[in-house]
């Protein structure tokens, strides 16, 4: 795949339209509806995307993967429960193996330290705002592989870590497409929807794209795309 940084971060305004090639706005709107996290996409139709492909406007391309780069598709929207997310991920080589966090630091031969994580095909989600930071880290279900995930909470002025709860994530896969159901619950955020409506929350969505899976970490380096987009975010109205 081609360059796969996808770098996703969300900018959310108030009863503000988004046009699917503006990808400088993407609004987090308020939904009564029922969804179930069952992996099928076919309930968030009307729900804004962002557009996350190396001609996407504010996507930041870096590296080059050997095949073509993916592209995601990312939805939002929230309600008394939680915020909702929905990843549409397409890709000709598929790349995924668990990482486990405490791996997720890798030494090269040259001495450097690099994020493992980017070396695989997975997808990261960060929301920061003064003395708060979650971030999720995720990868598709492809075969008899994934989906593998693994997320933090950091609060207060030394950004501490904090307890979380799991999200509820489901995902599925059929022929080179992929798709990603998440509940991130206001409990596991430890944020309530007004805290995001007053302060400025800034969303990271960023996406690694290999076309290795045989090859090792250090084989990796140089040959992997990334794909990253960043925006403020603000949920919409009731």
């Amino acid at each position: 795949m081609k360059r796969v940084f996808c770098g996703f971060l969300f900018f959310l305004i108030l009863n503000c339209s988004v046009q699917a090639e503006d990808n400088s706005r993407l609004i987090i709107p308020f939904r009564s509806d029922d969804v179930l996290i069952d992996g099928f996409l076919t309930d968030w139709k009307n729900v804004p995307a962002l557009h996350i492909d190396p001609m996407a406007w504010g996507v930041k391309v870096g590296g080059l993967p050997k095949g073509e780069f993916a592209t995601v598709l990312f939805k939002a929207f929230w309600d008394k429960t939680g915020i909702f997310l929905s990843v549409d991920w397409r890709d000709d080589i598929w790349d995924v193996q668990q990482v486990k966090r405490s791996e997720a630091v890798y030494v090269a031969s040259d001495g450097r330290r690099r994020n493992r994580m980017l070396l695989q095909d997975n997808l990261l989600f960060r929301l920061r705002s003064v003395n708060y930071s979650y971030t999720l880290w995720i990868s598709p279900k492809i075969g008899d592989q994934g989906p593998y995930f693994w997320q933090r909470l950091q609060q207060g002025g030394k950004f501490l870590e904090s307890a979380t709860q799991v999200p509820v994530v489901t995902t599925r896969e059929n022929n080179g497409q992929a798709t990603i159901e998440i509940l991130l619950s206001w409990d596991l955020l430890d944020l309530k929807p007004k805290h995001i409506k007053k302060k400025a929350f800034r969303a990271l969505l960023t996406l690694a794209d290999s076309d290795s899976p045989q090859m090792s970490a250090e084989g990796k380096l140089g040959g992997v795309g990334l794909l990253e987009w960043v925006g403020r975010v603000q949920l919409g109205d009731r």
